[in-house]
């Protein structure tokens, strides 16, 4: 077995791909992530577009498995030869192609899409549908098959609530044990446990005095405003406590920000409006 393939037996591959309009589309950010993901422990990266592919190899030293996506329907996952060079050209190590028995854009069969390649040496990643996919494959010599496609829609349309395909992945590694079977797809980690709820917690920054449940005054009086400073070596803090009858609303802030406080639902000749400003540190 190729090295490049056994290094890839029992471990994490790592797909880095943005889509179109999010904010990290761009060779420079993916290759960063990239980087990010090898030193986390990443066996490999998958990734698409030929920039993409060149700007990542060039950052990471664990093998790339590269694919161009031309388009979003039909067979769009390196489509033809012509893709699949330019990817090993971009400098893919292993390149991933559509293994499906679909039409092909140029006309021309999977079979005749593989065929040079495997001449050239070049290892293959089929991405599969269906068990037949995955048959049809390990005849025409593929390096080791995915079940990238078998939800049928494109990843984007696709959620994590789905799962991977483990029906699949069971009868493709009960027929072809010693082949290379890739779990592509919908592969996430549980949801994680409920935050437990925040509390202010004193840091180097600031310092917040315990919340205090307003108290209403006697019907008639004037609305209260005491502020009181906590003292800290050279850091300080302003707390504002309301005290009004039943209807108030009554805010906490920290230093930092700036905000007007405001006594909603009272009579207008006691609407209230403070501002609470930074107290600098000396």
């Amino acid at each position: 077995m190729n090295p490049i393939i056994e290094s890839l037996k029992g471990r994490l591959i790592v797909s880095v791909q943005a889509y179109p309009g999010e904010p990290l589309r761009t060779p420079e950010h993916m290759a960063a992530m990239s980087r990010a993901c090898e030193l986390g422990g990443a066996a490999a990266i998958r990734c698409q577009g030929l920039s993409d592919i060149a700007a990542i190899k060039g950052r990471v030293e664990i093998p790339v498995i590269g694919l161009w996506k031309d388009g979003h329907e039909g067979v769009y996952i390196t489509p033809t030869l012509r893709h699949a060079r330019a990817c090993i050209a971009a400098g893919a190590d292993i390149v991933a192609i559509d293994a499906t028995d679909r039409p092909r854009p140029d006309g021309k069969t999977l079979e005749d899409t593989v065929r040079p390649l495997k001449e050239e040496g070049i290892l293959l990643m089929a991405d599969c549908m269906t068990i037949e996919d995955i048959r049809r494959a390990v005849e025409l010599g593929f390096d080791l098959v995915s079940t990238t496609l078998s939800h049928n829609k494109p990843a984007i349309e696709t959620t994590l609530d789905e799962g991977p395909d483990l029906p699949l992945l069971r009868q493709a590694t009960s027929e072809f044990p010693n082949l290379p079977i890739i779990c592509e797809g919908h592969v996430h980690s549980p949801p994680p446990r409920a935050a437990p709820p925040s509390t202010p917690v004193p840091g180097p920054w600031w310092w917040a005095l315990p919340s205090r449940t307003p108290q209403a005054s006697p019907a008639g009086s004037r609305p209260r405003l005491r502020s009181r400073p906590t003292c800290r070596p050279g850091i300080y803090s302003l707390r504002a406590r309301f005290r009004f009858a039943p209807q108030n609303t009554f805010q906490e802030y920290t230093p930092g920000f700036k905000a007007i406080l405001t006594i909603e639902n009272a009579p207008p000749h006691v609407r209230w409006g403070i501002l609470l400003r930074r107290l600098m540190m000396p």
